[in-house]
Order: C-alpha cells, then sequence, then structure tokens
C-alpha cells in the first residue's frame, strides 16, 4: 500500500475528530463498516451496500438517530449536538465536493432553483446568495459525508446504488424535509493545496420561518 505523507496527515484528522465528538446528552455508539460485496463495481453502489447495511443494524437495536460520517471528512466537535439541536429528520453538514466533480469545488447540498439556466430544477448550495453562514436551509439533495437521519426516517427510506442521490429522491418522494446546517462546516480530505476556505460560522444557527422541523427524540 502506498499513501502520501499529505493524505496520511489529512486522514489522522478525520480520525481524530470523531472520536472528539461531543455527545452532549447522547450515547454515541461508533460502527466502522468497509463492506463492499464483489459485484460492487463503483462508488455509488458501494455507499448504497454500506448505508442499507447500517441502516438495518440501526433498525434491528435501540438508537434514535444515525450520524453518518464518511471516511474522508473532519468534522467539528460540536457536530452531532449542533445537528440535533437543529430539530430535523435529516440534517446535514456543510462541506465540498471532491475538487473536479461537478466542475469544481462546490458545496454537496443543492436548492430549489427551478428558474435557474440549469437543466435541473436544482443546483448546488452558494454562500452569500443561498446563505449567511449558520443559516438552516432546506435542499433538494445533499451528500451523505456528515448528516444525521432520525430512526423514523430509516424506516421509510432505503439506500440503493445510486448513493447519496437515491436517497435524496425517496425523502422527496416520502415529503421529508431536508435540510442543510451551515453552521456546521466539515473538511473534506484534500491535498493540502486545494483546501477550501472555511465559511466564518456564527455562535448559533438562525432557522428560517418557512422551516418546519422534525422530531429527532
Amino acid at each position: 500500500m502506498l499513501i502520501h505523507t499529505p493524505r496520511i496527515r489529512l486522514m489522522s484528522q478525520a480520525v481524530k475528530s470523531w472520536f472528539n465528538l461531543d455527545p452532549g446528552d447522547n450515547r454515541i455508539d461508533r460502527l466502522f463498516t468497509d463492506y463492499q460485496p464483489a459485484d460492487c463495481d463503483n462508488a455509488y453502489k458501494a455507499l448504497g451496500y454500506k448505508m442499507e447495511r447500517t441502516r438495518k443494524i440501526l433498525l434491528a437495536g435501540d438508537w434514535d438517530v444515525l450520524l453518518n460520517i464518511e471516511d474522508d471528512i473532519v468534522v467539528p466537535p460540536d457536530a452531532l449536538v449542533r445537528l440535533i439541536e437543529a430539530g430535523y429528520s435529516v440534517t446535514a453538514a456543510l462541506f465540498h465536493l471532491c475538487p473536479g466533480r461537478s466542475g469544481g469545488i462546490k458545496y454537496a447540498a443543492r436548492v430549489l432553483d427551478p428558474d435557474g439556466p440549469q437543466d435541473s430544477d436544482d443546483r448546488h448550495l452558494e454562500d452569500g446568495r443561498d446563505f449567511t453562514p449558520g443559516d438552516i436551509v432546506p435542499v433538494t439533495a445533499t451528500g451523505l459525508g456528515c448528516i444525521l437521519i432520525a430512526r423514523e426516517v430509516l424506516n421509510l427510506v432505503q439506500f440503493d446504488d445510486r448513493g447519496d442521490s437515491g436517497f435524496a429522491q425517496q425523502c422527496n418522494l416520502a415529503k421529508i424535509p431536508m435540510v442543510c446546517h451551515t453552521g456546521v462546516y466539515c473538511d473534506h480530505l484534500y491535498e493540502p493545496e486545494t483546501v477550501p476556505d472555511e465559511p466564518e460560522s456564527d455562535s448559533r444557527p438562525r432557522v428560517g420561518s418557512d422551516l418546519q422541523g422534525g422530531n429527532t427524540r
């Protein structure tokens, strides 16, 4: 195995961040999975397989929420507490896609924009245009890099070989609101020269008046 030294340094930051999460009043049980069947031939299928396996494990136990963190995500210590405090059934943290995907460095979350110049009815979230750091923003889709999903959602929605896009489509069909908490910013593992700037975060989130919270218990 050959891993570049900067990558090892960044990976160690990610692992440390997972164990430095503040549990608040919650109990944290950590599950690490590397499940990938032989017929899995792309990253989206792999993600779907892992998430579906994790979903079944959670539903077989007594856990109330799933905080999914992908292995290349560095989370802030207050991520769990702030995502739960937001009060929604599906709450994603803010993080960038890998450079080169979707035309450059963009946020993983997408917002509704039916009148925009793009081919679809939504587009990538943009700071300054869609939010001030700290806002909680309704989204049409989001990556699964750091996301809190309530048990009741996992009872309704399964994961498939479409990965994060399949999860978002099922939530939209089931009319399950999804939000992005822009006050919880996570680093994505990049080579040092390509790390995007972190937006300045307010100390407290501001929730839009048109949002309806879900129970995370």
